[in-house]
């Protein structure tokens, strides 16, 4: 055995020409395991913005749904100082207002996490139950958007007809039933 072949037997390779790269066989292989590590990044990259963008959009939908809670709460609360404290309508307006801070405070506070585990959790616990009442409010939902469609369409105003024209058509001399008759 020579030397070249001796140092090549060494180094794990019969091929006294081979100067360490990889040989033709594994140069593919390396760039599918490139290519899948760069998509499995990518990948990984965008669920997180998605995940991002969506918790940024939940955030804002629980501002905005607390900052229509407290604003009605105070209207309610203006609406109330107008009768006396007192008197029923007075304490069941403040009763409401109050109800609405409160929920409008439990709102804020939420965590959309928590709400989401516990509705995963009722749904695998009571299935009958949680998918009547996603049918129930999908019922609800179509109710309200074709009602909504109704009025939408009454708003609109009504054709005008114009009265004022007459329209006159040719005679053929038989208008009054003389078809007999020349």
């Amino acid at each position: 055995m020579t030397e070249n072949q001796k140092t090549a037997a060494s180094a794990g390779t019969s091929d006294p020409l081979d100067k360490g790269e990889p040989s033709a066989k594994t140069q593919p292989e390396g760039h599918l395991d490139q290519a899948k590590k760069a998509a499995k990044a990518e990948a990984e990259e965008t669920l997180e913005n998605a995940w991002g963008t969506a918790e940024a959009h939940a955030d804002a939908a629980k501002s905005g749904a607390a900052r229509g809670l407290s604003d009605t709460a105070a209207d309610v609360r203006e609406a109330g100082s107008a009768f006396d404290p007192n008197s029923f309508a007075g304490i069941a307006a403040d009763r409401l207002a109050e109800n609405l801070s409160h929920a409008a405070d439990a709102v804020r506070g939420v965590d959309l996490g928590s709400v989401q585990s516990d509705l995963s959790e009722f749904a695998r616990r009571n299935p009958l139950m949680f998918f009547g009442g996603a049918a129930v409010l999908g019922f609800m939902a179509g109710r309200m958007l074709k009602a909504s469609e109704r009025n939408a369409v009454s708003t609109l105003p009504a054709p005008s007809i114009d009265n004022t024209r007459t329209t006159t058509r040719p005679t053929t001399g038989h208008e009054h039933g003389d078809w007999g008759a020349s």
